[in-house]
């Protein structure tokens, strides 16, 4: 399947705009890692990183971008978890604090986001309705692992 070039403007400009902000988050959690939770900073920051490097190198192909809303809907579920406990998420490390709410709501728009390049690069739509499907479903485990952090790590330290 042959993509026009307006798609491929398109995907790169998104591209870009993800892979910012999650370079921001990356460089947050490997060089300022929350306190209580340093080791799981320093996975996530990683993955966060090699994340990033795929997004921009295989923009072109929708799989790319409904794992990405796949991931993306996990980490709006485990921020809704912090949100849930009003702690903030640690999705910057230490280095900001920034609202949960906001964390929450980034997730969401790159979900719909990711989806949509999905669908624009030649996702059929059965895919999309299984990945919106999966994203609420990994969503929920996001939030289940938030809590699991939060039990198993978080309350032992306080």
């Amino acid at each position: 399947m042959v993509i026009s070039s307006i798609k491929l403007k398109i995907s790169l400009g998104f591209a870009l705009c993800i892979a910012s902000v999650l370079a921001i988050t990356a460089f947050a959690k490997l060089l300022y890692p929350s306190e209580y939770l340093k080791t799981l900073d320093l996975w996530i920051g990683s993955f966060e990183g090699v994340f990033l490097a795929a997004i921009l190198l295989f923009r072109k192909k929708w799989p790319l971008w409904v794992f990405s809303a796949l991931v993306f809907a996990l980490w709006s579920g485990y921020a809704f978890f912090w949100f849930r406990v009003k702690l903030p998420c640690g999705c910057m490390g230490s280095m900001l604090n920034i609202p949960t709410a906001f964390s929450i709501a980034v997730d969401v728009l790159f979900f719909s986001s990711c989806i949509g390049m999905g669908l624009l690069l030649g996702a059929s739509r059965q895919w999309i309705y299984l990945s919106v499907l999966l994203g609420f479903i990994l969503s929920m485990a996001g939030f289940a692992i938030a809590e699991w952090v939060y039990q198993g790590f978080v309350l032992k330290i306080i």
